[in-house]
């Protein structure tokens, strides 16, 4: 699953309580666990901008708590900038040391997809590219060693 800037599963039940959870950022009742068979995991990869007015930032977090749990954490934590943004990556891995979620915090940035096409409507020219990052997630088969 690849989101930019979205609600977990749960976070809202009509249009109404979904712009309240969007905007307000507050932790939603009704968020339920995934569960994931060990036989066919899905994969989760998150993009979210910290100044985004839209959808607030702490919604990236409910994602990682739908999927794993509220007591997850990270088994790695990188920072670095890329065309003038910053960023934060936490990865969160299996119990094998698969990277099963991937949460991509973006400093400064608004609502919108990170690395697109300036001629785009709700794009950011500046990086990491979402589009490229989450077309390598899928394609590799282990991140182990993701770099």
């Amino acid at each position: 699953m690849g989101v930019h800037s979205g609600l977990a599963r749960g976070a809202a039940r009509d249009v109404l309580s979904a712009i309240s959870a969007m905007r307000s950022g507050n932790t939603p009742q009704s968020i339920t666990p995934a569960i994931n068979l060990p036989s066919d995991p899905v994969r989760r990869i998150i993009f979210q901008g910290d100044a985004d007015a839209t959808v607030h930032p702490s919604n990236a977090a409910f994602f990682v708590a739908a999927a794993l749990g509220v007591l997850a954490s990270p088994t790695r934590v990188t920072r670095r900038s890329v065309l003038g943004r910053s960023y934060c990556r936490s990865e969160f891995a299996g119990t094998d040391g698969e990277v099963m979620l991937q949460l991509w915090m973006l400093e400064g940035a608004g609502h919108a997809w990170s690395g697109g096409h300036t001629k785009g409507s709700y794009t950011d020219r500046k990086g990491p590219d979402a589009s490229a990052q989450m077309i390598r997630f899928f394609l590799t088969k282990s991140l182990k060693h993701y770099a």
